[in-house]
């Protein structure tokens, strides 16, 4: 059972100068049963209040693993586009046909454009048209060796989320 987790992480500096401009710095892990993957974390962000905050008015940020640029109306919406690296880690049943006990690992980048709606102050309800650029599926073994790698096409879609801070 334990070949079977997968978790990550984030750890980073923020600073912030007299001309409402925020250098980020940080290192992101993300383990998987056979190997940890270490990830950079650096940008620029311009004109952004504190997480859950909305000022009016553009800003924007620049770095990795996401860019977008902003503009928000008032406190309840806000339009955006952004691009946005993607990793995720998936294992596969004991017994599949593809790699039984492996795991397939996607990785591409996401762009598009995004109205948030903020209608009471812990919820968050996002929507938007996006494009997946050509993703890469690397498929394992259970002794984490590559098996085969599946290049995908681009193709368009659509999102919704609903979050809640709390």
């Amino acid at each position: 059972m334990k070949d079977s987790f997968s978790y990550g992480g984030y750890m980073g500096f923020m600073y912030r100068t007299d001309f409402n401009l925020c250098w980020i710095v940080g290192v992101s892990f993300f383990q998987k049963p056979e190997e940890t993957f270490f990830f950079p974390i650096f940008g620029a962000a311009w004109n952004q209040g504190e997480p859950g905050e909305s000022r009016a008015g553009w800003s924007a940020s620049l770095g990795i693993p996401e860019t977008e640029i902003r503009y928000s109306f008032n406190e309840i919406f806000d339009i955006y586009c952004n691009v946005e690296m993607d990793i995720d880690v998936y294992r596969l049943k004991d017994d599949s046909e593809v790699s039984p006990s492996g795991l397939v690992e996607m990785s591409g980048f996401t762009g598009g454009l995004f109205l948030d709606i903020r209608p009471m102050k812990p919820l968050s309800i996002s929507l938007g048209v996006m494009h997946r650029f050509e993703r890469e599926w690397e498929i394992q073994n259970n002794n984490g060796d590559t098996v085969q790698n599946v290049d995908i096409e681009g193709v368009a879609a659509t999102q919704v989320i609903l979050s809640w801070m709390f």
